[in-house]
């Protein structure tokens, strides 16, 4: 939450939130959260759940054991128990825990193209594989004539999605497709 990453990080302190009060769960599940919100309505829910997360100290350059050290008293002061950490898993720094790693100098975004909507990049790297029954020879092909119009709509919407994707870099666009696909992709972008 601290680099920005809200929605990322609401769901992550949502699921810690609710693995706190229910220590038994091995899995917070996306319906155990809308019939906690069911419960308590929206807006309480939102409230008691922002109310806890405020009084959580800042996790900036501190390792987990520390972190911990500085919470709790103020969780014991509000009426909630104290965090629990096995000591052989605290002595890391938080922002390893959760925050993105750089795996080299360039830092990387992996994501599906429904993630990356709305999104930029320098460079991206589009992954175009075979689909099961039709694939893009298929729907790219001049002869194409599907008579079963919502299919005809998902193979529209599927190169819908193919566009967003190659409408996502600034600088350089790399579409990767199996072997037999390339000449048909170089056909359909104008490529020689």
């Amino acid at each position: 939450m601290e680099k920005g990453e809200f929605r990322k990080s609401l769901k992550l302190l949502e699921r810690g939130y609710h693995k706190y009060f229910n220590s038994d769960l091995k899995y917070i599940s996306k319906t155990f959260l809308r019939k906690e919100v069911e419960q308590k309505g929206f807006r309480g829910y939102r409230s008691s759940l922002f109310s806890f997360i405020n009084l959580l100290p800042s996790t900036t350059s501190k390792k987990l054991n520390e972190w911990i050290i500085e919470a709790n008293p103020i969780l014991l002061n509000k009426g909630y128990d104290k965090f629990l950490v096995r000591n052989n898993k605290s002595n890391i720094l938080i922002k390893e825990l959760f925050h993105r790693v750089k795996t080299s100098d360039f830092q990387f975004t992996m994501g599906t193209i429904h993630s990356v909507k709305g999104q930029t990049f320098d460079a991206t790297l589009l992954f175009l594989k075979k689909k099961a029954i039709k694939n893009y020879a298929t729907v790219l092909a001049n002869t194409y004539n599907e008579p079963d119009e919502s299919k005809r709509r998902k193979d529209m919407e599927e190169l819908r999605l193919v566009y967003v994707a190659c409408s996502r870099p600034k600088r350089l666009l790399w579409i990767a497709t199996p072997v037999e696909d390339i000449n048909i992709w170089k056909n359909y972008l104008g490529i020689s």
